[in-house]
């Protein structure tokens, strides 16, 4: 057992030079995926691009528990065990970054495969965090928002699913025409067949 409790979630944000770029995408969607899909503990896994932020690919992780990362099952598939194939790709791509978030009362689903757009919003208090989740979960074309503790940055998070990414909402509800939060990113899901699909499906409001 991970322990019980609200879903956490693991995020890893990393863009490959444009030299590796297909060779990351078949690395990622052809042995990493695979491999953390089969971690005990791990719910689901998905690939998102980035539209608004850096860098570009983000990979989101739901855990039964934040406490999955500590397992002898998540260890075996990464740091030191991973493949060479790993290291050949994680050596060479740049913001590499590996988030850590533990759920609270709000984060008890997991990432919806309706949702084709996603906004990760970081703010400096959970009260605040489970607030604008409360907040955020209420609007249109809100599929979830849920929020999350960082407790490694001493932050919080909020995740907001949308079907497409003009259903995310531009501003915090009343924030009086104020920008949504400052250093949050926007994604748009990834597609393994077709990189593209996922832009034009937006601009046509198609988004599935």
């Amino acid at each position: 057992m991970t322990g019980s409790g609200p879903h956490g979630l693991l995020v890893a944000l990393m863009e490959p030079d444009q030299s590796m770029e297909e060779e990351f995408n078949d690395w990622y969607d052809l042995e990493h995926t695979p491999q953390m899909s089969g971690v005990e503990g791990i719910l689901s896994a998905s690939r998102w691009m980035c539209v608004e932020g850096w860098p570009r690919y983000m990979a989101v992780y739901d855990l039964e528990h934040v406490d999955v990362l500590k397992s002898e099952s998540y260890r075996g598939a990464t740091g030191g065990h991973f493949t060479p194939w790993s290291r050949r790709i994680l050596e060479r791509v740049r913001g590499w970054r590996r988030i850590a978030l533990a759920g609270t009362d709000t984060a008890a689903g997991v990432t919806s495969a309706e949702a084709g757009a996603l906004d990760f919003l970081q703010l400096g208090d959970l009260d605040a965090a489970r607030a604008l989740a409360d907040q955020l979960s209420e609007l249109p074309g809100v599929i979830q928002a849920r929020a999350f503790d960082i407790p490694d940055e001493g932050l919080a998070a909020v995740v907001v699913e949308a079907g497409a990414l003009a259903d995310l909402p531009r501003e915090l509800p009343g924030a009086n025409g104020r920008p949504l939060l400052r250093g949050s990113a926007r994604y748009v899901r990834h597609w393994r067949r077709d990189p593209f699909a996922a832009f034009r499906a937006i601009d046509a409001g198609e988004v599935h």
